[in-house]
């Protein structure tokens, strides 16, 4: 009995045993699920927390948290939230102006690493080549909501580095395909397609008016056309349609009211030129800011539905918009969304949101302009934000001229050109409305300040000749599209046989300066009042490019000369 009672006992204590033995698997199975859990959870909320810094302007805490949640993601091996996480640092990256980070974070995201030639900061032709990539790209993916998601984001950031056509190729290629998923919301696509059309009609715009030939002008013109008319049609399109989201149709609706009036005011200068055709386009166009405007203003409760920092860049947007109508109301009106504006940039504390909140209101409230523009600078210097610091440093320089202080004025001109220079050097971000505006807000700025050291009773004509001499590089350069010139100044070519004198002719519109430079001598001026001169260089310019130059006699030339 009492060996039987022993061995009963051993054998409960062998079952006992085996039965940890056996269940040791399941525990550490049970364990792992928990302990992934946790870190999915862990990711999802830093996705959320990234989200709601984006919205609120902190894009770079943005960027920062959404990397902790992509090294998670890549941990667990999730394929679509490591995808969807590294789309989401594209929005914060783009945000920051790092366009070309952006866009190569997508092709990561995208599996397309491979592609890099994609994002090249170095303007490339349109050509059957990256066509065939383009398609070859999109054809590689799989169907799923988040890679088309990532493909739209790559036509965006593809938009702001200035390569339009191929921004445009990929928008509808995607609109193609997502055509045929029930699933998919193509209204953001639709509007990014009448964003790079805006885009590609403001190129063309730009390089309008620096076309001489008037073959090539003809052929401008109705690209002008064509490209607005196809952007502001898009825009409708989701102004109308019942199932676009509210906030892409309010976003439509801002952009379609911005190309109406910017194409309004090209086609009023164009039409006095006597052109028919922009004649009645012009009146056509005309007659419809004044519904788009009182549909804006129906639907301002929209603006709501917007996160933060959407919210802002929208009524400013609009406020800008608004200004730009020659009514008293419409003005009142825009001091009021652009104080809105401010408010809302306030409450999200982000310098840059405040900074470009305050400068529109220093540009609508003429009479305190200053202290609005000064608040706008400090904000801007304090994030580095250069594109926004050149143009409040430029608004004071006006300023700051005006009242006769001429000191301030050149400090304040001379920075404004330093940030230009810094921006449009800046490998690593673009600026694309500094090219599509450059004969607005770039020029002026140069001529303006070369204009103010020639009022010296002594002027610094070493400092005008730099200045129009980075005036025609940045010209070049926003002629070709392209990043930073290596140059050498003429006077700085090394082991020539003989110093040359270099005759500068600066114009300055109102009036053509000329100042020579010549070895061992002093520097030369002199000033010409442009009409004595302009209309013998227009007339010489007409028969040099007309197409019976052979057949016209030397006299005639020189007769202009």
């Amino acid at each position: 009995m009492i060996r039987l009672r022993y061995w009963f006992k051993y054998l409960l204590l062998v079952i006992f045993g085996l039965s940890i033995v056996v269940s040791q698997p399941f525990l550490t199975s049970a364990q792992t699920v928990n302990k992934e859990a946790q870190q999915q959870k862990e990711a999802n909320l830093l996705t959320q927390r990234g989200q709601k810094q984006l919205d609120i302007g902190q894009a770079e805490s943005a960027f920062e948290t959404w990397q902790k949640a992509t090294k998670i993601y890549q941990k667990l091996r999730y394929e679509d939230d490591i995808t969807g996480s590294l789309i989401n640092q594209n929005l914060a990256l783009q945000a920051l102006g790092l366009h070309y980070w952006a866009c190569n974070t997508l092709l990561s995201a995208l599996k397309l690493e491979a592609n890099a030639s994609l994002c090249a900061t170095k303007p490339q032709q349109p050509t059957d080549k990256m066509e065939k990539l383009l398609t070859a790209t999109i054809n590689k993916q799989t169907l799923s909501p988040v890679n088309l998601l990532g493909l739209h984001n790559l036509a965006e950031v593809l938009r702001r580095l200035g390569k339009l056509d191929e921004s445009k190729k990929v928008l509808s290629e995607i609109l193609s395909v997502a055509k045929w998923i029930p699933s998919i919301d193509t209204s953001g696509i639709l509007l990014s397609l009448g964003n790079t059309n805006q885009d590609i009609y403001k190129q063309a715009r730009n390089q309008y008016l620096e076309i001489e030939e008037p073959v090539f002008q003809k052929e401008f013109v109705n690209l002008i056309q064509k490209y607005a008319l196809e952007s502001l049609n898009t825009f409708q399109q989701l102004i109308n349609s019942l199932n676009t989201p509210k906030e892409v149709q309010l976003q439509a609706q801002l952009h379609h009211l911005s190309l109406i009036l910017d194409f309004e005011k090209w086609l009023a200068v164009e039409s006095k030129l006597g052109n028919p055709k922009l004649a009645s386009l012009h009146t056509r166009i005309n007659q419809q800011i004044q519904p788009a405007v009182d549909l804006l203003l129906k639907n301002h409760s929209d603006f709501s539905r917007l996160p933060a920092s959407y919210y802002v860049y929208a009524k400013l947007n609009f406020a800008k918009s608004l200004n730009k109508i020659p009514d008293k109301q419409f003005h009142s009106q825009a001091i009021e969304y652009a104080e809105s504006a401010l408010k809302m940039a306030k409450s999200t504390n982000s310098q840059r949101l405040q900074s470009e909140s305050f400068g529109t209101l220093g540009k609508l409230k003429l009479e305190q302009s200053q202290p609005y523009f000064e608040e706008a600078l400090g904000l801007a210097q304090s994030v580095h934000a250069w594109d926004l610091a050149y143009e409040w440093q430029q608004e004071l320089g006006i300023l700051y001229k005006e009242q006769g202080k001429y000191k301030e004025a050149l400090q304040a001109y001379s920075a404004a050109i330093e940030n230009v220079t810094l921006v449009r050097n800046n490998l690593l971000s673009t600026n694309t409305d500094l090219q599509f505006s450059f004969h607005e807000k770039v020029e002026p700025l140069y001529r303006d300040y070369m204009r103010l050291l020639l009022t010296d009773s002594n002027p610094n004509f070493s400092e005008i000749i730099q200045t129009n001499e980075r005036l025609q590089v940045a010209e070049l350069e926003n002629y070709l599209q392209c990043r930073k010139l290596n140059l050498v100044a003429f006077n700085e070519i090394q082991n020539l046989a003989t110093s040359p004198t270099i005759i500068h002719i600066i114009d300055l519109v109102d009036s053509v300066e000329v100042i020579s430079q010549s070895p061992k001598q002093p520097l030369h001026h002199h000033s010409i009042e442009s009409q004595l001169i302009r209309g013998h260089i227009n007339n010489l310019i007409d028969t040099l490019q007309d197409k019976n130059l052979a057949y016209v006699g030397a006299d005639v030339i020189l007769d202009h000369s």
